[in-house]
């Protein structure tokens, strides 16, 4: 079983909802949700960041929770390696689809 780093979500996290402030942070969230699953390239890609973990270190400050599993590759050069795939908790997957729909409805969402 792989490792996974997590913060359990309690009663009270539920209370206080998540924000998204940034047109990076709505892509990520959005592609988090949607897709359910998301490397650190192609968060960089699809949010439009060079520093993937940054971001999801700013969104976890925002109450997003986030977690990072870890799996083997090997990579180019014959190295195995153990890069992280990012989710979020199932439970925050309405809260988010939610949160999405209010930002998409009062900001200009094209070419985001």
């Amino acid at each position: 079983m792989t490792p996974t780093h997590q913060k359990p979500v309690t009663a009270r996290d539920s209370i206080v909802t998540p924000k998204i402030q940034t047109p990076r942070q709505y892509r990520a969230v959005k592609y988090l949700a949607e897709r359910q699953a998301a490397t650190c390239f192609e968060l960089q890609r699809i949010a439009g960041v060079r520093n993937a973990p940054e971001l999801i270190r700013v969104l976890r400050k925002k109450r997003w929770h986030i977690n990072c599993e870890l799996f083997d590759v090997t990579d180019r050069d014959g190295k195995k390696t153990r890069p992280g795939r990012y989710r979020l908790v199932p439970e925050q997957i309405p809260i988010a689809k939610e949160v999405i729909s209010e930002w998409e409805q009062s900001h200009d969402t094209q070419g985001t």
